[in-house]
């Protein structure tokens, strides 16, 4: 009897942490430290715009949830047009392809 253990999520964590520190300081040399400014309105208007009530970046996070959620329950494409195709059995296939 084997007992699994649950991934360990220590070097995910990690590597996320060191990509987006790497990242952040690429932006500094690039930018040579300097904040941007005056970058057209669209931008603002995704982080602070507001649709009726609704701030936008909450739309945002819905839309990406339900997009999430809908390739979650739907199968890819892939398994969707394979389906369809008849496998063939082991003692279909030619000598050559045998594996025993």
């Amino acid at each position: 009897m084997t007992i699994d253990r649950a991934p360990d999520l220590t070097t995910d964590v990690e590597t996320t942490l060191g990509m987006m520190i790497a990242l952040r300081g690429l932006a500094y040399v690039i930018c040579d430290g300097t904040p941007v400014w005056g970058l057209p309105e669209g931008f603002r208007v995704l982080g602070q715009g507001y649709i009726g009530v609704v701030p936008v970046p909450v739309i945002i996070m819905l839309l990406t949830f339900a997009l999430g959620w809908v390739s979650s329950i739907r199968p890819p494409l892939a398994v969707i047009s394979t389906a369809s195709v008849e496998m063939k059995k082991p003692h279909d296939c030619p000598e050559s392809m045998s594996l025993g």
